[in-house]
């Protein structure tokens, strides 16, 4: 009767892979294109001819350039092809792990560095407060002396 068309394979929302099969032979289509999309796309397949016609909307636009919705006039479900598809280089999976892990490093070396900035105030602070408590301490015998010479004094004084 008709044909079946299938969206599978997801693995790379970049890389769309429609399962197109007729009557006696299956027909794989990739679509590279420049879009990345997580929504499933709606397509729609003329019984009558096998025509198939994408309704990918941008996404097969933005594949094959001419706005025809990833398909030439005319042709038969076997004959299609998205042509210029390599126009709209599509990064790697290796490429976009790689590009992931770069920034995941990076935010890694700012946290730490700020980690590091941080754990710096805090010896600073620490610091400044031992200073404080020293220059107390100081001050205190300073006084604690000061007292002493006065009884001293004082007593010298009582004698006299």
């Amino acid at each position: 009767m008709g044909s079946v068309l299938d969206v599978s394979n997801w693995l790379n929302p970049a890389r769309l892979t429609l399962y197109h099969q007729t009557n006696a032979s299956t027909q794989w289509v990739r679509d590279y294109c420049g879009q990345r999309t997580t929504e499933p796309c709606e397509h729609l397949c003329d019984q009558d001819t096998g025509v198939v016609f994408a309704a990918l909307s941008s996404i097969a636009m933005a594949a094959d350039g001419n706005g025809d919705g990833g398909r030439r006039r005319g042709s038969q479900v076997g004959d299609i092809s998205l042509h210029n598809s390599s126009t709209a280089e599509e990064p790697s999976l290796e490429e976009e792990v790689k590009e992931e892990d770069e920034k995941e490093e990076e935010e890694d070396e700012e946290e730490e560095e700020e980690d590091e900035e941080e754990e710096e105030e805090v010896e600073e602070e620490e610091e400044e407060v031992e200073e404080e408590e020293e220059e107390k301490e100081v001050e205190e015998e300073v006084e604690e002396e000061e007292e002493e010479e006065v009884e001293e004094e004082v007593e010298e004084e009582e004698e006299d």
